[in-house]
């Protein structure tokens, strides 16, 4: 049996010797000192980051292209802003981040029905392609211990974006035919919502481009509340269905002939295409881009192609 006190003994000998940021301070101050170097790194964690390649743009991101503003933005670079980072920003995504990682693979990849490539830590290589198996076919491994979904990496040449899309289904027998997109809403936002949103719908049709599909499962799930809960004889018990919308979206030729144009005219702006001769893609100053538009005033003060 082991003692207590060979315990803090062993911690005793493997003490981190205190630097500037790890320092004894008064029991009424540890917390708050605590919360404030944790802010403090997620701050430099963020710096080191690789930043997002600039000739490529994020398929994401496409919903809200607009060559007019860039070109207004090449004009005056004292127009454009960079977005600021705060640690509930960062949180906000790795929650996300987290909920994606646990559908992919403790749902739909032990489900049979999530197609792609499965990586073994053990291994340390991707070792099967496919519907994930029981069993790292590498090291025999459980699916549990050692394999990961890992997502697919896009890049369309032509029209310079990147795509990371979530994976893709198996409904059937066959190839894949389904490609799946996972988001998460607060609640306030998942309560209201019937259909996919807008820049959503975007998105997936820039997956479903190169991979060649023209169907998609869009699937919302609530970030705040995983189901509802109600006092019943006695107890609190969950009541009804988990917090999941699932939408089905076909392929848009339409819509994707206009973000197209939208990306062409991009490109153009980069290249020293003046403002006048690019589109304007909000209706009026009032619209919701328009709204949040750092070149708005420049951009409705001077001509557009109709």
């Amino acid at each position: 049996m082991v003692d207590i006190a060979d315990v803090l003994g062993l911690l005793d000998e493997h003490a981190i010797t205190p630097t500037s940021s790890l320092v004894r301070t008064p029991a009424s101050d540890t917390a708050s000192v605590f919360l404030q170097e944790f802010y403090e790194w997620l701050e430099a964690d963020e710096r080191r980051r690789e930043p997002d390649d600039p000739s490529y743009l994020r398929a994401s991101s496409l919903y809200k292209v607009c060559g007019r503003r860039e070109a207004f933005f090449m004009e005056r670079p004292v127009l454009r802003s960079v977005e600021s980072f705060s640690p509930g920003r960062r949180m906000n995504f790795d929650v996300g981040h987290a909920l994606h990682w646990w559908w992919q693979n403790r749902y739909l990849g032990p489900m049979g029905r999530l197609w792609g490539n499965w990586f073994c830590s053990r291994c340390d290589r991707i070792v099967t392609q496919g519907l994930m198996p029981k069993r790292c076919p590498g090291c025999n491994q459980g699916h549990k211990k050692v394999l990961t979904y890992e997502e697919m990496f896009l890049k369309d040449e032509r029209l310079k974006y990147t795509a990371h899309p979530d994976g893709l289904l198996v409904d059937a027998p066959g190839p894949p035919r389904l490609l799946l997109e996972l988001k998460t809403k607060k609640s306030d936002k998942f309560e209201p919502l019937k259909r996919p949103d807008g820049e959503h719908v975007i998105q997936v049709l820039a997956y479903m481009r190169p991979l060649g599909v023209r169907e998609a499962l869009v699937v919302y799930i609530d970030k705040g509340k995983q189901t509802l809960w109600r006092p019943m004889a006695g107890r609190i018990a969950p009541v009804g269905p988990p917090r999941v919308k699932v939408f089905h979206v076909l392929f848009d030729d339409e819509i994707w002939a206009d973000v197209e144009k939208r990306i062409l005219d991009f490109w153009r702006a980069k290249d020293g295409a003046p403002p006048e001769d690019l589109c304007r893609i909000c209706p009026s100053p009032t619209s919701s881009f328009a709204r949040i538009c750092l070149a708005r005033d420049d951009c409705f003060s001077r001509s557009a192609p109709s």
